[in-house]
């Protein structure tokens, strides 16, 4: 912490800026969801903050200056405000107001090249761990998508770090002209400059709701010109470096306030309070009502019910905590419930940055997906394959050996398709799915509790699938092995007549079997069924396994093959 009150001073200022530039982001966001677009909110920003710096040098004196010197700070706004704001507002709308925020403060490496190359400022080994973790951390951010429910977008990333390197730009020439202009005659001119290379896309609409009218001044005012008139203050008394380090801040704040716009948190929030309490403060008033009746024991619980009758007042306290709060208890159990599942997610996306956001169809059915893997598996020998199903009814009949990745392949499709319909990113490099109710049999077991065998439970299941289909709705069904609890020739009778009956009520899913008869429904219903195998190789008397989707039906079985190796039969 620095010792000397004038650098204390400048820490102080550049923390405020920061404070107040982390606001660009939710100021932003209203006003493009009001119908402006990012070039407009970026005019306007800068016309309202050169008004306001403006009138500033017309009360303190500074607005007439050389007309070679106003016509440079103008020209210099037109690169580093009307660039700057417009990619920034880009790359809010599209990379969210967390990740651009982000994005804007790789400006401390270009602020450090700058200071070195410009003013030959030292650069200390622990400037440089501060900008190598600060610029780790974009790229982690960068790769994770975003604040924004979508695949990290390049054009969005790109004016992200453009608006960062103009952002920099500010510190040398702040520097270069401060000992010369005030902060308010600088920008003054410069932000005149930026509004008017940004005034040919402003479309004037004299529309403009009064929430749009609002935050554009808020940005003009608030995130422009109080920010950078604390930002000048500050480099008064701290180098540039310092001050574009300590600014890092702003990311945090930034995704903070994108965090307290989210609808759904404040709906959990108010699950979690009323007018006269929290949630919180209830529950630690029962805890200390349960933790007095656990002392009843103790030396001074004993004289204290003697003289005092302490168990009987806690056990009246606790009945009237019930009849108080006994109907807000779901709601606070539901309210915590969500908020862990959303945790989960964002743990889940956190920790693989890797892992896409899908495209969500609006028509059934749809699941178009490429290198689809299991996030469960290794990843350095996790095998991905795709999937193709455009259109109802369509289904796949995923025929192979055993121990070939049949299984394994459904549970792949299972696993993402229920990720994309959570919300959260998938293992995959595409997918496109239309999130209808899946269905499975992957889970199918007997019950000697309920006197059910595994055929039975079997049944029980394809019987709900039916009737559920009848009712109209859409599911999308996935099945292992069908009426494998029954005689061979039963399972195949059973199996292909449910077949046609899901093709017939236009269902979408994919199937896998042994029973290579199912194959030939293929030629039956071009239209509705497509063949796909999973081959066990066999060469040399050694069987590998590729793991690989191929079109087709299943050649080679490798029952007789394993249990010939493992001794069980004899040739």
């Amino acid at each position: 912490m620095a010792k000397d009150p004038k650098q204390m001073t400048g820490y102080l200022y550049v923390l405020a800026a920061a404070v107040l530039w982390s606001l660009i982001g939710p100021f932003s966001k209203i006003c493009m969801e009001e119908g402006l677009a990012p070039l407009e909110v970026a005019f306007w920003r800068a016309l309202l903050g050169g008004i306001c710096f403006f009138a500033q040098t017309g009360i303190c004196g500074g607005a007439r200056i050389p007309v070679k010197h106003a016509l440079f700070f103008c020209l210099f706004g037109v690169l580093s405000i009307s660039v700057f704001f417009s990619s920034l507002q880009i790359s809010i709308q599209l990379s969210g107001a967390a990740m651009a925020m982000v994005l804007l403060y790789t400006a401390p490496a270009w602020v450090a090249v700058f200071s070195r190359i410009l003013f030959h400022e030292s650069f200390s080994s622990r400037k440089g761990i501060a900008l190598g973790l600060a610029l780790f951390g974009t790229a982690l951010v960068c790769f994770s998508g975003g604040s924004l429910n979508a695949e990290p977008s390049v054009l969005g990333i790109v004016c992200g770090l453009i608006s960062g390197l103009c952002y920099a730009s500010h510190f040398p020439f702040y520097v270069w002209w401060q000992p010369r202009y005030s902060t308010a005659t600088l920008y003054a001119y410069m932000l005149l400059g930026g509004a008017l290379a940004l005034f040919p896309f402003v479309d004037f609409a004299p529309t403009r709701s009064w929430t749009a009218w609002a935050n554009l001044l808020a940005l003009g005012v608030v995130t422009n010109y109080g920010a950078y008139l604390a930002y000048g203050r500050s480099l008064q008394s701290i180098n540039q470096v310092k001050a574009a380090i300590i600014g890092n801040i702003e990311p945090v704040l930034a995704t903070f306030w994108v965090w307290l716009q989210s609808e759904e948190l404040k709906e959990i929030s108010g699950q979690l309070a009323n007018e006269k309490e929290l949630a919180s403060h209830a529950i630690k008033r029962l805890s200390s009502y349960i933790g007095g009746l656990d002392q009843r024991f103790s030396l001074a619980g004993i004289i204290f019910n003697l003289f005092y009758l302490r168990d009987t007042r806690h056990a009246i306290l606790l009945e009237r905590w019930i009849q108080t709060y006994s109907d807000k208890l779901p709601l606070w159990f539901d309210a915590l419930a969500r908020f862990d599942a959303l945790n989960s997610l964002g743990s889940f996306a956190f920790n693989h940055p890797e892992y896409i956001y899908p495209e969500i169809a609006d028509t059934y059915f749809q699941m178009e997906g490429k290198a689809l893997g299991h996030p469960l598996l290794n990843r350095e020998v996790c095998v991905k394959n795709d999937i193709d199903i455009r259109k109802s009814p369509w289904f796949l009949i995923i025929t192979g050996a055993n121990m070939a990745g049949k299984s394994t392949y459904l549970r792949t499709i299972g696993v993402n398709y229920l990720l994309a319909c959570v919300g959260a990113p998938v293992c995959a490099a595409s997918l496109t799915v239309y999130p209808a109710h899946m269905v499975t049999s992957l889970r199918t077991s007997d019950s000697l509790a309920s006197n059910e065998s595994y055929f039975f439970a079997e049944l029980k299941r394809l019987k709900m699938i039916i009737d559920r289909l009848q009712n109209g709705e859409k599911l999308f069904i996935i099945l292992d092995e069908i009426l494998k609890g029954t005689n061979s020739i039963d399972k195949q009778k059973g199996s292909l007549a449910l077949m046609k009956q899901l093709v017939a009520y236009k269902a979408c899913g994919i199937i896998a079997t042994h029973d290579l008869v199912l194959g030939t429904l293929e030629e039956e219903f071009p239209e509705q069924i497509k063949n796909y195998r999973f081959e066990a190789d066999i060469k040399d008397e050694e069987l590998s396994f590729s793991y690989q989707l191929r079109e087709g039906i299943a050649q080679n079985m490798n029952a007789c093959f394993l249990m010939n190796k493992m001794g069980i039969l004899f040739n």
